[in-house]
């Protein structure tokens, strides 16, 4: 009698012990965040995830791809290499900008290459030291004292600070017809606080 009732003690410990784990495990499940990045934020994407053990990441083709799943639900984290205009997001988002730099605009989208960027005007309110360094080169640029005085036909070189929905990027790529990171911004938007993602 006495061993049927340690086994029958026994046997409710392994139950209490398995259904702990497995409640643990579903709870853990619950808890992980998805984060959808754009190829040229591959690397910024692997960052968050070791600095955040609950964050899944998953590569996706574009932006646009990245912000239409975002708006649908399907993942809880957008992280782009441009800040959205308003009208790809609804309302109440959370936005976060990890960088800052500088980026090239005009009236209308277009591409260039980046061998080519010596042979196009390109026209700036910025300080001519950091165009120089950012660029490599000034002799095809055109320095004026503030972003207003610069006529919207122009090739502009701005602050990503100063981009609106007015603005229509200018996106340079390499020869493998890829994005050059340094003219974009890793940005984060979600519907949820960003508050507690750990980005370093």
């Amino acid at each position: 009698m006495k061993k049927i009732l340690l086994c029958f003690v026994i046997l409710i410990i392994l139950l209490v012990f398995i259904y702990s784990f497995n409640n643990n495990n579903n709870n853990n499940e619950e808890k992980k965040i998805l984060l959808g990045y754009c190829p040229t934020m591959k690397e910024v994407a692997s960052k968050i995830a070791l600095n955040n053990n609950n964050i899944n990441i998953v590569e996706y083709q574009s932006t646009i791809d990245v912000l239409n799943l975002l708006n649908k639900n399907e993942i809880d984290i957008a992280l782009v290499g441009r800040i959205a205009k308003s009208s790809e997001l609804k309302e109440n988002f959370s936005e976060l900008m990890l960088d800052n730099g500088f980026t090239l605009v005009n009236q209308n989208k277009n591409i260039i290459y980046y061998r080519n960027l010596n042979n196009i005007k390109i026209h700036t309110y910025l300080n001519e030291k950091e165009v120089k360094e950012f660029l490599g080169n000034v002799d095809n640029v055109v320095f004026y004292e503030k972003i207003e005085d610069i006529n919207q036909e122009h090739v502009r070189l701005i602050d990503w600070k100063d981009y609106n929905d007015n603005y229509e990027l200018i996106v340079v790529i390499d020869e493998d017809n890829l994005k050059i990171e340094k003219f974009r911004i890793p940005v984060l938007y979600s519907y949820n606080s960003l508050n507690d993602l750990k980005i370093n």
